[in-house]
């Protein structure tokens, strides 16, 4: 071995083992944690008393969108075209943006 290897291994030496610190025997309690999840859970509850009754409509009032699934529109685009037209026309104007000019998102949009 070289010098600076037997000054490593002298540097080395002066290290000893030692036990480990022993685990507390009993975990306190941390009411901060505690209290934010606590707090978590009835914010949780409140959302969802609150919120679980917005998709909810009277009987005979219609939502937003008319209900055509994609199945369906699929098949009626390929059995009756004029029917899916039809519903397409009546689909696009609550779904897709308004592109007339002066009004819409997409006017910032628009090239004249």
């Amino acid at each position: 071995m070289d010098l600076s290897d037997e000054k490593f291994e002298e540097f080395l030496r002066g290290f000893g083992p030692r036990m480990p610190r022993a685990l507390p025997a009993v975990v306190p309690l941390d009411f901060r944690r505690i209290l934010a999840v606590a707090a978590l859970a009835f914010v949780a509850a409140l959302s969802w008393l609150g919120f679980g009754h917005l998709d909810q409509r009277p009987a005979g009032r219609p939502g937003p969108f008319p209900s055509f699934s994609s199945v369906s529109l699929t098949r009626i685009a390929i059995e009756d075209r004029q029917e899916f037209d039809s519903r397409m026309s009546r689909l696009a104007p609550l779904t897709l943006p308004n592109c007339e000019a002066g009004k819409g998102s997409l006017f910032p949009l628009a090239k004249d």
